[in-house]
Order: structure tokens, then C-alpha cells, then sequence
């Protein structure tokens, strides 16, 4: 197994999203308890708040090992499988907050143009 350096781009946008999914993830739950999957609820009820955040770091690094040492073109398919679930993670919290609801399709404009700028690099060499 070896590090493809061109697929190090791709981690970028899988670590934006996932990150900000995570965050969301921790303060939405702290404040309405209201995490969905089973995993995820299990860490809260069995560790709290500090066991979310290592079994979710753990989580991306994993897939973030998977998406640098792929092949370019699995790298690119994990790499947007997982984009699109962590933003739509973020967009769900997003609707929780009193915010408005124009900054929804933002959050998935700025995430495709991550994704997209990864790409390009990634391909570059």
C-alpha cells in the first residue's frame, strides 16, 4: 500500500465535509439529543461527547487512508460518496438552527466546487 500524493487533494474535500458534519453532529446533539444513527448514538450514550469525537476522528482517518492509498478513479468515487453524505449530514443539522434557508443550497455550492477544485488537482501529473 502507497501513498498517492495526487490523492491527497481529494482528502481536502472529504475532511471539509466530514469535519463540518461532525461539528454540527456535536453541538446539535448536545442541544437537542437528536443523532439518528445507531453508531453514533451508541458513542454518546457510552462515553459522551469526547467518545463521539475519537470514534469520529478515527472514522475519517480511516477513509481518508482508503481515498490516498486507492487507485485515482476509486479514490474519486469514495471521495464523492462520501462528500455527498456528510453535506447532506450538514444540511439536515443546518435546518435545526435558526438560520435562513438560502445558506442550504450554499453549503452543497461550496462543497461540489471543493470537490470539483480536488478533482482537477488530483488529476494534474
Amino acid at each position: 500500500m502507497r501513498l498517492r500524493r495526487n490523492n491527497l487533494w481529494l482528502c481536502l474535500s472529504l475532511a471539509v465535509a466530514g469535519l463540518g458534519d461532525g461539528i454540527l453532529t456535536l453541538v446539535g446533539n448536545n442541544r437537542w439529543g437528536w443523532e439518528m444513527t445507531p453508531v453514533w448514538v451508541w458513542f454518546f450514550q457510552h462515553g459522551g461527547s469526547l467518545s463521539f469525537v475519537a470514534a469520529f476522528l478515527g472514522y475519517l482517518a480511516v477513509f481518508g487512508m482508503l481515498v490516498a492509498v486507492a487507485p485515482l478513479r476509486l479514490a474519486k468515487g469514495l471521495c464523492v460518496m462520501m462528500v455527498l453524505a456528510h453535506t447532506s449530514g450538514i444540511a439536515s443539522w443546518l435546518r435545526l438552527f435558526p438560520i435562513p434557508y438560502l445558506l442550504e443550497p450554499l453549503v452543497y455550492v461550496a462543497m461540489a466546487a471543493l470537490t470539483v477544485f480536488a478533482f482537477e488537482k488530483s488529476s494534474r501529473q
